[in-house]
């Protein structure tokens, strides 16, 4: 006996298990991503300007600033 399968189930059980390899695929990415942020050696608030140089001071008379 040869089981009758309808076309409808083929496209649903596709439909589902592409959904389940896309949500693999989400899950990994950001996984990914968390693990490159955690160990990313840059930070880009150590190489913020913290005020005005020395070139503002002799521009500006060594006003001081806040």
């Amino acid at each position: 006996m040869i089981p009758y399968v309808h076309s409808m189930s083929r496209g649903m059980a596709t439909t589902i298990g592409t959904g389940i390899y896309c949500g693999r695929k989400r899950v990994a990415g950001a996984l990914r991503n968390f693990a490159r942020d955690l160990f990313d050696p840059y930070r880009p608030e150590l190489h913020y300007m913290r005020g005005p140089g020395p070139r503002w001071r002799e521009k500006n008379g060594n006003l001081r600033v806040g």
